[in-house]
């Protein structure tokens, strides 16, 4: 029979967030239900195979076969790509968010993404302010050293804050030192990422917070698959986006009210 092909897939989140136990790995079991047992992909989160903002650079360089990670690490990278992340086009939830991001990469194809082999994309959102005090006014938000990433640190700044760019997984520790006041993300981060220990307020913004998230697969490793098999994977990836989008809107609420 046919040789397996085993693949790695680098991710950043830690492997008890929802996405490591939900997402990923409806993902790759549908992957390789698709390809009929010849594809085997083993997942590494948690930043053990790359670095959260090295995910991308390592899958063209072939570190990591699969990874997905945050357009939002790699500033000024994904040009095209950031146009959905601008303040004002943040959709209400991630399934949608989702659907527009994909939908916007398949009709505009941009040359950003043409070392790799995109398998989907999908945005987060929509994204809250979390504080250590409260933020009720433009005037409480001023000077506040605001972690953020992507076009909302731009927008961060024009409301008087001080955006400061760092990865997720260097928030918790940035939050509980001080070296920030607060950060804006989805509510998965409460729970998830266990920042509700390290804030206090939840202040409702207006929509300044989109992010796309990608998963993508090394060029010469997709181009070394026999067709058939490319073919059943890109059916999975086209069906996956709306899956992934509810994974997150599923969760989003669930978090607020742990916290």
């Amino acid at each position: 029979g046919a040789e397996t092909i085993n693949l790695s897939f680098a991710n950043f989140f830690p492997a008890s967030h929802y996405t490591n136990m939900e997402q990923f790995p409806l993902w790759i079991k549908e992957i390789e239900q698709a390809s009929g047992g010849r594809i085997k992909i083993t997942n590494y989160p948690g930043q053990t195979l790359l670095e959260a903002p090295e995910i991308y650079e390592g899958v063209v360089r072939g570190t990591a076969d699969l990874g997905h990670g945050s357009t939002g690490y790699s500033r000024g990278r994904f040009v095209a790509t950031e146009a959905s992340e601008l303040p004002g086009i943040e959709f209400g939830s991630a399934t949608t968010n989702s659907v527009v991001a994909w939908e916007a990469y398949k009709k505009f194809n941009p040359a950003e993404f043409s070392d790799v082999k995109v398998m989907y994309l999908m945005a987060v959102g929509p994204g809250f302010l979390y504080s250590k005090k409260p933020v009720r006014s433009l005037d409480d938000l001023k000077g506040m050293r605001i972690r953020a990433t992507g076009p909302t640190a731009t927008s961060i700044k024009a409301l008087g804050a001080v955006p400061v760019a760092m990865t997720m997984p260097e928030v918790y520790e940035s939050l509980s030192k001080g070296i920030i006041d607060g950060q804006i993300a989805p509510p998965e981060v409460l729970k998830a990422w266990r920042q509700a220990e390290v804030t206090k307020y939840i202040t409702v913004i207006p929509p300044v917070y989109a992010s796309v998230q990608y998963t993508v697969m090394n060029l010469g490793k997709w181009k070394l698959l026999p067709e058939d098999v490319q073919k059943a994977i890109e059916r999975v990836n086209e069906n996956f986006v709306l899956k992934a989008g509810k994974i997150w809107d599923s969760q989003q609420k669930g978090s607020i009210d742990w916290a």
